[in-house]
């Protein structure tokens, strides 16, 4: 049954990427762009839900089978741009995401795994700065305010937060979750460092404008 909704998820991502790009002329890096918020604000809502208590867990198996599909066409998507790079660690990180489903369909670790889900959430400001750096759109300094909700967010969900349940899954899980859970962690350590590396570069890139500046005004 719940391949029903892979097939769907196919079906609506194929779709909606024609209908966006026949009728109202989106280039392919905006589709994915629009698909990725999409599919990470389903997961986001029917994990919360799940974690309130106000939805069983096969509902957020139909939800994850969904976006199963995205993270499928999301492999295609950087195999035919070939950036080898970015192809290798999307791979990655949807073969982990899976390996996750997996658990959750042997009823192992459930919530764990769904809060690993949620993490999906920092996808809806990265995919909005990526869309307004494309369109070079500033106003109101949105682009920095999604910068700063992204690491706040990246900080909190996917470092800080899953620590805990990283130490009951070593102490007491089974080797799959171990090695799913450790290469997960050890991936988003590996994202936050590059994070913050360009965060420190484009910080000194505007130090160094600011004081050049000024310069002028002293000599």
């Amino acid at each position: 049954m719940r391949l029903t909704y892979l097939f769907i998820g196919f079906w609506y991502n194929i779709s909606y990427g024609c209908i966006m790009n026949v009728f109202n002329n989106y280039n392919i890096k905006d589709i994915k762009s629009h698909l990725s918020i999409i599919h990470s604000g389903v997961i986001t809502v029917s994990s919360i839900l799940y974690l309130n208590n106000i939805i069983e867990i096969q509902y957020v198996l139909d939800n994850l089978y969904f976006l199963s599909s995205y993270m499928l066409c999301d492999i295609v998507y950087n195999y035919f741009y070939w950036n080898k790079k970015e192809i290798f660690l999307k791979g990655l990180h949807h073969s982990i995401a899976f390996i996750g489903i997996y658990l959750i369909e042997s009823n192992m670790y459930e919530t764990i795994i769904i809060k690993l889900f949620l993490t999906e959430i920092i996808n809806i400001p990265l995919e909005l700065r990526f869309i307004s750096i494309r369109y070079n759109y500033n106003k109101y300094y949105f682009k920095n305010i999604m910068s700063c909700v992204i690491y706040i967010l990246f900080l909190y969900t996917r470092i800080v937060n899953p620590l805990k349940d990283y130490i009951n899954i070593c102490k007491t899980g089974s080797w799959i979750a171990f090695i799913d859970f450790s290469l997960i962690y050890i991936l988003w350590i590996y994202w936050f460092i590059m994070v913050n590396i360009k965060f420190y570069n484009e910080f000194s890139k505007i130090l160094f404008n600011e004081i050049k500046d000024s310069r002028k005004y002293l000599f």
